[in-house]
């Protein structure tokens, strides 16, 4: 199964997805825009418990480039959960789509959220509002 928060349609497609309780299964993906701040980045908000089932691979998180690039050291909260059951960071790792030139960051379980912190980032992409 795949879960991408946001809408194309609304703000670039950046969003808050509101979900109950949610099984993650290996080989499970989900998708998120990163921008320059946390407001401008998707994020999964689940109603209930984060439950991990099953074991082997790990939990495929794709990234794509919000209306801004990423910061560099900036920590963004890619989902919360009322609680997070067998959940822990090396049960992820991520991909990024072709807006990047490289992504390299860390995951975190932080409390009962996941977190992702940018290491570097470079983009081949021009931003038209980064001009004077």
């Amino acid at each position: 199964a795949a879960i991408a928060p946001g809408d194309p349609a609304i703000a670039g497609g950046i969003g808050t997805l509101s979900t109950g309780p949610l099984v993650w299964t290996p080989g499970s993906s989900i998708s998120f825009q990163l921008g320059n701040t946390q407001a401008a980045s998707d994020l999964l908000m689940i109603n209930g418990t984060l439950t991990k089932s099953g074991s082997g691979l790990p939990l495929r998180v794709q990234f794509g480039m919000g209306a801004k690039p990423p910061v560099a050291g900036t920590t963004y909260t890619l989902l919360t959960a009322q609680s997070l059951a067998g959940v822990t960071a090396s049960d992820f790792f991520h991909v990024q789509d072709s807006t990047y030139g490289s992504l390299t960051g860390h995951f975190s379980v932080v409390g009962n959220s996941v977190t992702f912190t940018v290491d570097s980032v470079t983009s081949d992409r021009i931003f038209a509002d980064s001009f004077d």
